[in-house]
């Protein structure tokens, strides 16, 4: 992104990534962080599906896969959004 398109490009980054993402008023860009961002919206469909919240999604997961009561602990199928769901278990669980 800092580089251009060319890989092989030796020209020095402009500004560091955590400078780009702080906010204006502490003298940064207020760029977001998109990886943060990606995060805090995953655990949020993690949070409506352990309240069991009136979602349709929530009820097909829940009565497709999960209706012994177990929750998951880790999932090698089943779609990409779910997948990296999952992998917030342990962010989600402090």
């Amino acid at each position: 992104m800092w580089r251009g398109s060319d890989d092989n490009n030796r020209i020095n980054v402009k500004a560091a990534l955590p400078m780009v993402t702080r906010p204006k008023e502490d003298g940064g860009l207020g760029v977001l962080d998109l990886k943060s961002q990606s995060e805090a919206l995953l655990l949020k469909h993690l949070y409506k599906f352990f309240n069991k919240a009136d979602v349709p999604w929530v009820h097909l997961v829940w009565e497709k896969h999960y209706t012994n009561g177990k929750l998951p602990s880790h999932v090698k199928k089943g779609s990409f959004w779910w997948r990296d769901i999952l992998k917030l278990l342990n962010k989600f669980k402090l």
